[in-house]
C-alpha cells in the first residue's frame, strides 16, 4: 500500500468485509491507511483477520489504523499483530458502535480519531505521543488506561476517559512543571469503592461510586490540581455533592485534597 494510498476490507456493514490472502508480499509505507473490517483485526499467524498473507509482511511505523466495523453485534479487537510485528503506528481511528479492544501497548504519533464506540485497553495502555492529536464524538472515549505526554509548558491535561457505558473525563492542572515525561489516568470501569477505602476517612456507604488512578512518569512539577467528573448515578447512600471529600492514596497513606467548585457531577 503506498504513502497515501488507502485499502478498505469491505465497508464492514453486516458481514461485508473482504480479507487478503495468498502468498506474495504485504507491504505498507509511511502515509498508507488501512481501513480494516474483521473484527480480528490484523492476527500474527494470517488465520483471521483481514490480512493472511503470511510469507511476508512489513508494517511501516507510519501506517495509519482504521477498524471500522458495524454488524450488530461484535466489536474490534486490534490483533495480535500489534506489540509484535507492528510495533509503532501514526493515527488511529475507532469506528465501530460496539467499541475497540487495544491488543497490546499503543503510542498514537499522529492523530487518535474516535468516531464511535470505546476504545477499551484492558491491561494495556493508550498513550499520546508529543505531538499527537486527537478528535472524538459524543458516543466516543478511552475506557481504561491513558497516557499523555508533559512537557514544561504543559499547564493542563484533559483524560477523555469513562468506562463501557459512561463518560467521566479526568482534567489536570499542572503548576511549575520542572521536568516533562507523562501522565496516566484510568478510572474504575464498574461501580464501586476503592479497596483501600476504609483508612481514607470517606464514607464506604455515601460517596461517589468510582476511583480515579493518576500514575506520574518522571514529570517533575510543583503542584497540581484535579476535576474529576462522574455521572449522576455513580452519587450512591443518598450522598449529598456538597459534601462530598477527595483524597489521594500512594499505595501506604491517604491524602485528603482541599476543594473549590463542587458540582452535581463534579468534584
Amino acid at each position: 500500500v503506498k504513502s497515501n494510498g488507502v485499502l478498505t476490507f469491505g465497508t464492514g456493514i453486516g458481514s461485508a468485509t473482504t480479507n487478503v490472502t495468498g502468498t506474495g508480499s504485504f507491504i505498507t509505507e509511511a502515509g498508507a491507511t488501512l481501513i480494516l473490517t474483521s473484527s480480528a483485526g490484523i492476527t500474527a499467524d494470517g488465520t483471521t483477520g483481514n490480512i493472511r498473507m503470511i510469507t511476508s509482511r512489513s508494517f511501516s511505523p507510519g501506517t495509519n489504523y482504521n477498524f471500522t466495523k458495524d454488524d450488530g453485534s461484535n466489536r474490534s479487537v486490534m490483533g495480535s499483530s500489534f506489540g509484535t510485528e507492528i510495533t509503532a503506528i501514526n493515527s488511529l481511528t475507532v469506528n465501530n458502535p460496539r467499541g475497540l479492544v487495544l491488543s497490546s501497548n499503543i503510542t498514537v504519533n499522529g492523530v487518535l480519531n474516535l468516531q464511535a464506540g470505546r476504545l477499551r485497553t484492558d491491561n494495556f495502555t493508550l498513550s499520546m505521543a508529543s505531538g499527537a492529536t486527537m478528535t472524538r464524538t459524543d458516543t466516543s472515549w478511552v475506557a481504561g488506561n491513558f497516557s499523555k505526554p508533559v512537557n514544561i509548558n504543559t499547564t493542563s491535561l484533559t483524560y477523555e476517559i469513562g468506562d463501557s457505558s459512561g463518560y467521566r473525563p479526568l482534567t489536570l492542572t499542572l503548576n511549575g512543571v520542572t521536568t516533562g515525561g507523562s501522565i496516566r489516568a484510568s478510572i474504575s470501569q464498574a461501580a464501586g469503592n476503592h479497596p483501600q477505602i476504609a483508612t481514607a476517612g470517606i464514607s464506604a456507604t455515601k460517596n461517589v461510586s468510582r476511583y480515579w488512578t493518576l500514575v506520574n512518569n518522571g514529570v517533575v512539577l510543583t503542584s497540581y490540581g484535579a476535576t474529576f467528573n462522574f455521572l449522576a448515578a455513580d452519587l450512591v447512600g443518598g450522598a449529598d455533592y456538597n459534601n462530598l471529600l477527595a483524597a489521594s492514596y500512594d499505595g501506604t497513606s491517604w491524602t485528603t485534597g482541599t476543594f473549590s467548585g463542587k458540582t452535581a457531577t463534579s468534584v
